[in-house]
């Protein structure tokens, strides 16, 4: 699953042609990467198929919810730790599993809604334990484009002073079968500690063709499920972070 990742700048070449054909007041300045619950910028489908861009936080908040995340243990082990002045444990909520997210009661309600979203990527980072360390590899296009990855979306109102907060996540597929996207993350063993697990549940983040960003916000529901697929590995240009010179890009979208 996706922990970091660079949002587009607006004035890459290919972002700024669909840009011009969804006009947007994306902002100009140039992001850096960023993790879960930090501010990053995405496109959420509007009525009348208008595509609205807006910067939330990276991880969805449960409709309804009092704060703006969820927190792991039971609630009254919560309230004493907070009581205390100390944060428990954040759920973590920036990457919905596609095989659940539907019915799920953090992200089940955006998806039933439609709100789905592309998170425009200028490249994401996985980490790589083939060293039997962790290594971060950073994945851009190999074509130069950006990445559009499908995430779902909502507001959340917060109760005590009525801010409204956007917030998104994205979607993730298994990945056991792909030829790249499954050397990454940590090994999962058996409790010997010394045979791994033949099902490693290995995920990736979905990303999508420029041709589906579409598709995925205004689709039907059956639309939007049939684009729930990996693309090849040689779509990938993808190395140690740091290890990789810039690409040449063309200006075709």
């Amino acid at each position: 699953m996706c922990n970091r990742y660079t949002p587009s700048d607006r004035e890459d070449p290919h972002f700024k042609t669909w840009l011009s054909l969804n006009p947007t007041n994306y902002p100009p300045t140039p992001w850096r990467k960023i993790g879960p619950w930090q501010t990053g910028p995405f496109f959420a489908n509007a009525p009348d198929r208008r595509v609205d861009w807006k910067v939330g936080q990276w991880g969805l908040i449960r409709p309804g919810n009092p704060r703006r995340w969820d927190y792991v243990g039971k609630k009254e082990e919560t309230e004493a730790l907070l009581a205390a002045g100390k944060e428990p444990k954040r759920r973590s909520t920036n990457n919905a599993r596609n095989e659940s997210m539907r019915k799920s009661p953090v992200f089940g309600p955006a998806w039933r809604s439609g709100r789905r979203c592309i998170i425009p990527a200028a490249s994401f980072d996985e980490p790589c334990w083939e060293t039997g360390k962790n290594v971060w590899w950073e994945f851009s296009r190999a074509d130069g484009k950006p990445w559009g990855v499908a995430g779902l979306w909502n507001e959340w109102t917060d109760p005590s002073s009525g801010e409204i907060t956007p917030n998104f996540v994205m979607v993730t597929l298994c990945a056991d079968d792909h030829s790249l996207m499954s050397r990454m993350h940590r090994p999962e063993y058996e409790p010997d500690g010394k045979t791994l697990k033949p099902e490693q549940d290995k995920r990736s983040i979905l990303v999508l063709e420029p041709s589906d960003w579409s598709t995925w916000l205004f689709g039907s529901e059956d639309e939007a499920l049939a684009l729930l697929k990996l693309p090849p590995a040689d779509t990938f240009d993808a190395g140690p972070v740091g290890s990789r010179p810039p690409k040449q890009m063309s200006m075709e979208l």
